[in-house]
């Protein structure tokens, strides 16, 4: 079993922390950043209407299993991103579909020895 969360991690990025760690740096939190995982779940990480958190939310099911911890209070010195973790039997790749990045998908590929400790 694979697991992998993303949260926010400031007003301009995402982090990914788990079976695959990364983060991906947008300037399109307003618009919205599709995550695609390898299970066929969909997320959409945006910032709120006050850029002082973000809100993510879950587009499409995929074949394992997702869920959302919501932020209780949203601000940027408080609790300031809601919290999504997708668990599946192989994450292998995670899609960021940034509309910052000019159109271009940006991944992050599970290699060898990558879990977190």
């Amino acid at each position: 079993m694979a697991t992998i969360s993303i949260s926010g991690g400031g007003d301009d990025n995402l982090l990914l922390e788990g079976d695959i760690n990364e983060e991906f740096l947008t300037y399109s939190g307003n618009d919205g950043v599709r995550v695609v995982f390898s299970d066929g779940t969909v997320l959409m990480a945006k910032l709120d209407s006050d850029d002082e958190g973000w809100r993510i939310e879950i587009e499409q099911e995929g074949d394992g299993h997702a869920q959302v911890e919501r932020a209780p209070v949203l601000g940027l010195d408080r609790d300031y991103t809601d919290r999504a973790t997708v668990t599946a039997d192989d994450l292998t790749w995670v899609e960021f579909d940034d509309p910052s990045a000019t159109g271009q998908r940006r991944f992050a590929v599970k290699v060898a020895g990558d879990r977190a400790a």
